[in-house]
């Protein structure tokens, strides 16, 4: 419950004085209730509201084939009543979406909603036009595919500032920008976020991101990119096949990962430039076509526990001003050296565990 005219903000116990307040009372799955009510001293007040389940039933779809094709789609009937429900739907309703293909333009969304399909491989949003995106309140998606497919340059999914956008047991494909960007808050949980046309996630500014367990491959850029910043929490996810590098931070960029596998990406398993940051724990860096990790441009990560193995150049490249902490790493079978620190370059080693040549850095040392 929130007093929406009143200063200092509500709290259970608070007293209030006579006058007219402007009540509002919400719950996950319900319509939020907006009303104004007077207190008045001289009387008992009481306001009793109760709150309607909002849960929107879409009607099983019906398929068709196209012969010409090959392809399954949803009748126009079935997709239009998705596209009216997610358009004229109340704040905090939930959209129920049964297996099929659907066409439906997307969306700029400034409301609370949920979209739930059955999973994402029985389940798709094929969106026409634009980007699902939401730009004030919360955007629930779980069990759907959604695949961009639009020649505009837009991600699958957007989050903009303020907003909050959670992402649960789906995939995000298709993009001419990326699979997933945020520029507010996400949350990111099992998911597949592959073949986008850029990165697969793109996170910059101090967006609040998680995203765990989820599967990012075979991006056309990095499998994650993070900008401006942004200091997002990616944890046991996959990182695979991306034509850039597995996760590039820049200007200033701050993540915690953990728990990842970053493999046969087409450039660096980590790229770090442009005075970025971060922690790298417990990740398995390997088979990458360039250097496992590359740290330059003032750049100064923690990179601590990881395996960095049989990457086809170096295993960590220190480059202009390079420098960061590297502790208790296991590091072998790399194409090139183990460590190659660059002259000015002054990182700092603790307890690694190398096997292989090294540039710029006594054995001792490590």
């Amino acid at each position: 419950m929130k007093i929406l005219n009143i200063k200092p903000k509500f709290t259970q116990g608070m007293e209030l004085q006579n006058g007219k307040y402007h009540v509002q009372v919400s719950a996950p799955g319900h319509i939020t209730c907006h009303t104004w009510f007077e207190v008045k001293k001289s009387q008992k007040n009481y306001l009793k509201i109760e709150l309607s389940k909002n849960v929107i039933q879409v009607s099983e779809a019906r398929t068709r084939y196209n012969n010409a094709s090959g392809g399954a789609y949803a009748l126009a009937a079935s997709a239009e009543e998705i596209s009216k429900a997610i358009a004229d739907a109340p704040n905090g309703s939930t959209i129920r979406i049964p297996p099929g293909t659907y066409t439906i333009p997307g969306y700029a969304l400034y409301k609370d909603l949920t979209l739930l399909g059955s999973n994402p491989y029985s389940t798709e949003l094929v969106l026409s036009d634009t980007m699902m995106a939401i730009l004030s309140g919360h955007l629930d998606l779980s069990g759907l595919s959604i695949r961009y497919a639009s020649e505009k340059g837009n991600p699958v999914c957007y989050s903009g500032e303020g907003a909050t956008l959670s992402v649960t047991n789906c995939r995000a494909t298709g993009g001419t920008y990326s699979g997933i960007d945020v520029n507010g808050a996400a949350t990111v949980t099992q998911c597949e976020i592959i073949g986008n046309k850029q990165a697969g996630v793109h996170v910059y500014g101090k967006s609040k991101v998680r995203v765990i367990k989820s599967y990012v491959a075979e991006n056309w850029s990095n499998g994650f990119a993070f900008k401006e910043g942004a200091v997002p929490d990616i944890i046991q996810c996959v990182v695979v096949g991306n034509k850039g590098s597995g996760i590039g931070v820049y200007e200033g960029g701050n993540p915690t990962v953990k728990g990842c596998d970053i493999f046969q990406n087409n450039q660096f398993g980590i790229c770090i430039t442009q005075q970025g940051k971060g922690v790298f724990q417990e990740c398995t860096i390997t088979e990458n076509i360039l250097s496992g990790v590359l740290i330059r441009d003032g750049s100064a990560p923690q990179v601590e526990q990881c395996t960095i193995a049989e990457n086809k150049q170096t295993g960590i490249i220190f480059v202009e001003k390079g420098m960061g902490s590297i502790i208790g790493n296991t590091i072998y079978g790399n194409g090139y050296d183990a460590i190659d620190v660059s002259e000015g370059c002054k990182p700092t080693f603790s307890g690694n565990d190398v096997k292989g040549s090294l540039t710029g850095i006594a054995r001792d040392k490590l």
